[in-house]
C-alpha cells in the first residue's frame, strides 16, 4: 500500500476499503472536519476476529491536518465504538519504531506498550524489507485509563458519539474537529 499523502491518494485508499467490510473483519471510517466536511484522514478497525473479540486499529492523517490531534480524536472515538458497538474486548494498534507521533496518540488514548514485534511490518513502498514494529493495546477493562480530554473543549467531549454515514461509500465516516 502507497503511503497517503494528499487528498487524491486519500481518496483512492479510502475508496479501496469501502467494500471491505462486507465479511465483518474490518471497519473503515473517513475522519473529516466536522464543520467543513473535509476529509482529515482514515481510522480501520482491522483482522477482526468475533470469537476472541479482538481487532487491529490502524489510521493515517494528511499531513495538512497532523499537529491538530486529528489522530487521537479519531482513535479515542473509534476506540469507544470498537468496544461499545462491537463488543470487542482487546484493541491493538501497532505502528513503526521510530514514529514517536503514533506512540503518544496511543498513549493519550490509553493503549499501552506491550513490547516489539520484529520485522513485523513493510518498510514504506517496499515489500522485499520489513520493519520492527511497536505493539500497544488497550482492552475494555481498562478503567484506570481515563479518556482522551480535548484541552481546548471545556467540557472535554469534542466528538460526535455516532459514526456518521459516509456519503458516497457503505463505510461509517467519524468525525472529529481539528
Amino acid at each position: 500500500m502507497k503511503p497517503v499523502t494528499d487528498l487524491d491518494s486519500a481518496r483512492d485508499s479510502l475508496g479501496t476499503r469501502s467494500g471491505t467490510a462486507a465479511d465483518g473483519t474490518r471497519v473503515s471510517f473517513c475522519v473529516t472536519d466536522v464543520v467543513t466536511d473535509a476529509i482529515l484522514g482514515h481510522l480501520g478497525v482491522n483482522d477482526i476476529d468475533p470469537f476472541m473479540r479482538v481487532g487491529r486499529v490502524g489510521y493515517w492523517v494528511l499531513p495538512e491536518a497532523r499537529g491538530k490531534r486529528v489522530a487521537t480524536r479519531a482513535l479515542a472515538l473509534g476506540t469507544r465504538w470498537a468496544f461499545d458497538v462491537l463488543g470487542l474486548n482487546r484493541l491493538e494498534l501497532g505502528h513503526a519504531i521510530g514514529h514517536d507521533a503514533s506512540c503518544r496518540v496511543a498513549e493519550h488514548c490509553g493503549f499501552r506498550y506491550e513490547g516489539t514485534l520484529r520485522g513485523a511490518m513493510f518498510a514504506e513502498e517496499r515489500q522485499d524489507m520489513f520493519r520492527d514494529v511497536h505493539l500497544h493495546a488497550r482492552i475494555a477493562q481498562d478503567q484506570d485509563q481515563e479518556p482522551y480530554q480535548d484541552p481546548d473543549q471545556e467540557s472535554g467531549e469534542d466528538l460526535e458519539s455516532e459514526p456518521v454515514p459516509d456519503r458516497e461509500a457503505t463505510t461509517p465516516t467519524a468525525r472529529a474537529t481539528p
